[in-house]
């Protein structure tokens, strides 16, 4: 994504090639073909795991945009292009600034979530449907807890771990990430003892409503009748007690699951479980629960390593999980760096930059960013790319070495096509690796290109 140049651009990775995706360069809000469509400051993109569809935060222009890969069609599928907080459909809806977008990794390519000025919101790309499930509408803040008792002050990224259940949520002004619990808006079936309900509503085996956690590692250890999560935390109807996930006092019903905000206390509340259809998804149920994850809690901003809450950032943005599905990268704007979190431990250290606004290419802590926005790791997870907004470049990192190059642009603000440095970009400000890994999507804030890989 340019934020300047209001186009998306498509960067073949191989070649180094940059090419106009769409979007004619001049600010608007006009559908169409490629170049022929018009963005507002677009400043996000997605690319759904079927690799069919791109889901573009049209900014300034108040809109979620969709394009076809295949035809390049853009289409609008929410707001109305005024800024606003009303749930709805299609254009009976509205954004506010809407600064970050995420595809459940699962499969399901028929819905994205949204993060605009303060709150996450649940887009079906199919019915238009626009549901907040975390932060109430026009109130800004910085606060946890259930659905619109959580309080953010402009989501500036979302991605997803890896099975789906949490959602990473970059909460830009506030210096922090948050975490949100999917589950109450993902399908749960209501299953059977001894089942869980799987993405598309049907019932598998192990427990309800997650399978068992096969390896935790030294983590925790499972008592008698507990089971763990994928993630090693215990899950529904079980807490934490010293490194043993013991069965809570009281026993949850067929079709319920115990309230995730209560994780750690033997008083814990059953709740009703969601049935669905397979392959949808339900709001409708228990409010989301909205949990600390790294940063500080009351906002203050600054380039400290360290465990969760020690940990700062400024301005955080574009979070995205590696393969491992432990580490999560993130862009840290006025720090000039990428971070990375582990999911695991919580602790964030630097993968890349000085924390001095520049531009060098070189190894971890050696090289220079300036201004980096967006971040997305390549399909076999070997390395990240970097949209870098005030450098007007498109920057790789090798994961294993660290070792940052310039893929793309040369530092001039423009909108040329070309090959590698022969390309200008104009504030490129975030970055979407395609499923078939062979390129990159690019918004600039003044366009949208498309890098291939």
């Amino acid at each position: 994504i340019e934020w300047g140049g209001h186009r998306v651009t498509y960067i073949d990775i191989a070649s180094q090639a940059v090419s106009v995706f769409a979007g004619s360069g001049v600010a608007g809000a006009t559908d169409g073909v490629g170049g022929d469509a018009t963005f507002n400051a677009p400043d996000c993109v997605a690319v759904s795991p079927d690799g069919t569809t791109a889901v573009v935060c049209d900014q300034l222009g108040h809109r979620i945009r969709a394009i076809s890969m295949s035809t390049r069609v853009v289409t609008t599928v929410a707001g109305s292009g005024v800024a606003g907080h009303v749930d709805g459909v299609g254009s009976g809806s509205q954004v506010h600034t809407p600064i970050g977008v995420a595809f459940d990794p699962t499969g399901d390519s028929s819905w994205v979530v949204v993060g605009d000025q303060t709150s996450v919101r649940v887009v079906d790309l199919v019915t238009q449907q626009v549901t907040t499930i975390a932060g109430l509408l026009g109130t800004i803040g910085n606060a946890v807890g259930s659905g619109s008792a959580t309080r953010l002050d402009n989501v500036a990224g979302l991605e997803f771990s890896r099975d789906g259940s949490v959602l990473y949520v970059a909460d830009l002004v506030n210096n922090v990430i948050k975490t949100i619990d999917m589950c109450p808006t993902k399908c749960k079936a209501v299953c059977g003892a001894g089942y869980y309900a799987t993405v598309n509503g049907s019932c598998g085996t192990d427990a309800y409503p997650y399978p068992k956690c096969s390896s935790c590692g030294n983590n925790f250890t499972s008592g008698v009748g507990s089971y763990q999560q994928g993630d090693c935390s215990c899950m529904d109807g079980h807490y934490l007690h010293g490194d043993e996930c013991v069965a809570c006092d009281k026993a949850c019903g067929v079709g319920e699951y115990e309230n995730q905000a209560c994780t750690g206390s033997t008083n814990r509340v059953c709740v009703e479980g969601i049935t669905c259809p397979a392959g949808a998804f339900d709001v409708s149920g228990a409010p989301n629960s909205v949990g600390w994850l790294a940063g500080s809690r009351s906002g203050v901003a600054g380039y400290v390593n360290g465990w969760s809450n020690v940990a700062r950032f400024n301005l955080v943005r574009a979070p995205s999980m590696m393969l491992d599905g432990i580490t999560l990268l993130v862009a840290d704007q006025l720090n000039h760096a990428i971070r990375s979190i582990n999911t695991v431990t919580l602790e964030v250290t630097t993968l890349a930059g000085t924390g001095g606004a520049g531009w060098v290419d070189g190894v971890g802590t050696s090289a220079v960013f300036n201004s980096p926005t967006g971040v997305c790791v390549s399909v076999d997870g070997l390395r990240a790319y970097v949209a870098e907004y005030s450098s007007h470049r498109v920057r790789a990192i090798e994961i294993s070495t660290k070792t940052v190059s310039t893929l793309a642009g040369n530092g001039v603000q423009g909108s040329t096509s070309g090959i590698g440095a022969a390309a200008s970009l104009n504030h490129p400000h975030d970055v979407a690796v395609t499923p078939d890994g062979l390129g990159l999507l690019v918004i600039e804030w003044g366009g949208t290109l498309e890098i291939s890989t």
